[in-house]
């Protein structure tokens, strides 16, 4: 039997090497049947991509300083919308008083922190977005344009390499086109709502099947849904390209 590198270099006799390789070889068949069953399930329900849509097409187009106004807002009502689904029901003071104004979950500061302290969406869009919603505070209070300018310089470093792969792309494709940190914001931001959107249906559902989510969602065997919103984020990107 041919064994992986792991299990060959244990120190274990061969009968005992077989029985892991044979044990890992059923673990890892049974996960991917359970993957493609978890994604058939997603993409048998319609995907309504309608709010996705708009809410890119004015990231795209609307003064840049509102961009984050518009962007937190979106990120506000999908994790609302996240927690009435996955939230106990009967907890003590019931679903709704965790939204009121004095709730833990009551301000998008804290859905953006509860969803990181229990898992309930990748941390590194939660940091992305939670920069962005540092970007939002500082254009509603501050009075002076000079003020809110250097949000510019390295809007959502979080999403470093996913800019990266987007430009590694249309430069083999010939278009050597530079962003410009307005162009840059806004990319950046429509990808950061297309995973956040995805995330907040699908993360604590891979989590309920026994899945690792980052697998399962994005894996080989992901849905069909992923594919959908990534055409979405990506025609808006070139959209962005095209202005430049």
């Amino acid at each position: 039997m041919q064994w992986d590198n792991d299990i060959a270099a244990l120190s274990l006799s061969d009968m005992e090497k077989d029985g892991l390789q044979i044990y890992r070889n059923y673990a890892v068949s049974f996960t991917c049947a359970r993957e493609r069953q978890f994604s058939a399930g997603i993409d048998y329900t319609e995907l309504d991509l309608t709010n996705l849509r708009e809410v890119m097409s004015l990231i795209v187009t609307e003064d840049i300083r509102l961009v984050p106004v518009i962007a937190c807002a979106f990120a506000d009502e999908c994790l609302q919308e996240m927690y009435k689904t996955f939230l106990p029901k009967d907890g003590p003071s019931g679903k709704s008083r965790m939204f009121d104004r004095f709730g833990p979950i009551g301000d998008l500061f804290a859905r953006i922190h509860f969803a990181d302290a229990f898992d309930m969406v990748h941390t590194d869009i939660l940091k992305a977005l939670d920069k962005l919603r540092e970007h939002r505070n500082t254009i509603s209070h501050a009075w002076n344009p000079a003020e809110f300018a250097d949000f510019f310089e390295k809007p959502l470093p979080y999403m470093d390499e996913m800019e990266a792969a987007l430009l590694h792309r249309l430069r083999r494709q010939g278009d050597d086109t530079e962003l410009s940190a307005e162009a840059s914001l806004r990319i950046r931001t429509v990808w950061l709502l297309a995973r956040l959107f995805y995330e907040t249906k699908y993360y604590c559902l891979a989590k309920i099947a026994q899945l690792k989510p980052f697998n399962a969602l994005y894996g080989d065997r992901h849905p069909k849904a992923l594919t959908h919103i990534s055409e979405l984020a990506q025609l808006f990107t070139q959209l962005v390209f095209h202005k430049c």
